[in-house]
């Protein structure tokens, strides 16, 4: 089984494996932090609601015409949460749901601002994880390059070093499975 599972890590499929894995994770943490912002955009619009009950984006009425602060914990949550990431990708196209005081409104202006922060940072961990995967295929092609070239000159059989190049390429994606860069352990 050990065997098994060795071969399969060193399959070709890894690749896709480890860059779907890294982008699943990139997406939970994103959608972890439009959370945490989420709940904070609720909390301000409660606290402003007991301040001042005109005073908040809770105060404002939803399709069916219920206060949002009388709406479902659901629905409430649903909202802020639509609200942030809508802020977080500078599209706020929300009808109903907008900042209604200052700290609304400074919420929003630093969510905008946290926001480039976020994506930023996540588009650079990906193409960076997708250039440490570039390098460790670049080996396998040199490698097949190389072989080739030495079967060229020393005139050994088609057969014989297709199935060299074979076994060749498994051993190093072997290898690089078992031995993997701190960049690429990273993503796990």
């Amino acid at each position: 089984l050990g065997q098994r599972l060795d071969d399969v890590r060193a399959g070709s499929g890894v690749t896709g494996l480890v860059m779907t894995f890294a982008i699943l994770k990139l997406l939970f943490s994103i959608f972890l932090q439009a959370h945490f912002l989420a709940c904070v955009w609720y909390f301000i619009g409660e606290r402003s609601f007991d301040h001042n009950p005109e005073d908040s984006w809770l105060s404002v009425e939803n399709e069916a015409t219920v206060l949002l602060r009388d709406d479902t914990s659901s629905a409430q949550y649903l909202r802020s949460l639509h609200f942030v990431i809508a802020l977080m990708l500078s599209n706020n196209k929300d009808a109903i749901v907008s900042p209604r005081n200052h700290i609304e409104r400074t919420f929003t202006i630093l969510t905008i601002f946290s926001s480039i922060l976020i994506l930023g940072y996540g588009a650079s961990k990906l193409a960076s994880d997708m250039s440490a995967l570039n390098r460790l295929n670049s080996e396998v092609d040199d490698t097949k390059q190389k072989l080739q070239r030495h079967f060229m000159a020393t005139d050994v059989s088609s057969d014989l070093s297709l199935r060299i190049s074979k076994f060749a390429v498994h051993s190093l994606k072997r290898q690089n499975a078992l031995v993997l860069e701190p960049s690429v352990l990273a993503l796990l």
